[in-house]
């Protein structure tokens, strides 16, 4: 049935080369496969419209980027693909949901058997009409048979949506939410480190001022100790001559001559 549904709706380009099951995300996505797209190129598959182009681009609930996330800038040039596992589940809806009787893809068929007959659109839908007519169906009946699977398909979009929904809650919102504590660590330890930096450069100022004062505090004590030893010196040096004195003048004691040196006759 599936190839049925897709014969009317979807044809294959020749170029069904991507896997049919290659439309699960992945963890990491590789940009430079993805290839610039226009109107003329698709993918695996491409849609045949047979009809002149719509005046109103479908609107889809998917066509706006989801919320929080943060999509690579060289996805903007990917414009998607027609991928047969999305067409299946769709297909399978509205298979699921045929009405009974001549409908609107009873209609579809007929306009597809029509495809190769050359005759205008307004021709080509008036001949299928017809058809449609001889099985009891009538314009509202079809157009209102071909709301009904618009419904059904709208049905698999928000299906489709709410499980997006939990893929990016938990492949990327629960990554977003480790991001944000890791960048709330990274302000925090950066205002640590600028605290800590602060703090050393303060400790490497004390260090400077203390050395200076160190410096200082040592010349001034040497200065002091060296001071204190010359007039140490003077004054036991003069303490030790008074008493010197007082022995020879008071006591009567002569002071030992300092003994001579005649380098002709040696020492007496």
């Amino acid at each position: 049935m599936f190839k049925n549904l897709k014969s009317l709706f979807v044809v294959d380009d020749g170029n069904d080369k991507q896997s049919q099951n290659d439309d699960s995300p992945k963890d990491k996505v590789d940009n430079s496969n993805i290839p610039p797209q226009n109107s003329n190129q698709g993918g695996n598959s491409i849609i045949k419209v047979d009809q002149p182009p719509l005046k109103d681009k479908v609107v889809s609930n998917l066509d706006k980027t989801p919320k929080n996330t943060d999509v690579p800038a060289s996805i903007e040039m990917y414009n998607g693909q027609v991928n047969d596992k999305f067409l299946k589940v769709l297909f399978d809806a509205m298979e699921n949901a045929n009405l009974d009787g001549f409908d609107y893809l009873e209609f579809r068929q007929s306009l597809q058997s029509l495809k190769n007959i050359p005759m205008d659109d307004a021709t080509r839908y008036q001949s299928a009409l017809a058809m449609a007519q001889t099985m009891k169906a009538t314009p509202d009946q079809l157009i209102l048979s071909a709301k009904h699977y618009i419904n059904k398909l709208s049905d698999e979009e928000k299906k489709f949506g709410n499980a997006m929904k939990g893929q990016i809650d938990q492949k990327v919102g629960n990554r977003q939410n480790e991001v944000k504590t890791l960048e709330e660590q990274i302000k925090q330890k950066t205002e640590e480190i600028k605290k800590l930096t602060t703090e050393i450069t303060q400790h490497q100022q004390k260090i400077s001022e203390t050395q200076a004062y160190i410096s200082e505090a040592t010349l001034q004590i040497e200065m002091r100790r060296k001071d204190f030893l010359v007039s140490y010196q003077k004054v036991v040096g003069q303490i030790q001559q008074d008493i010197g004195n007082m022995e020879t003048y008071l006591q009567g004691k002569t002071k030992p001559k300092p003994p001579t040196t005649d380098p002709n006759k040696g020492n007496k």
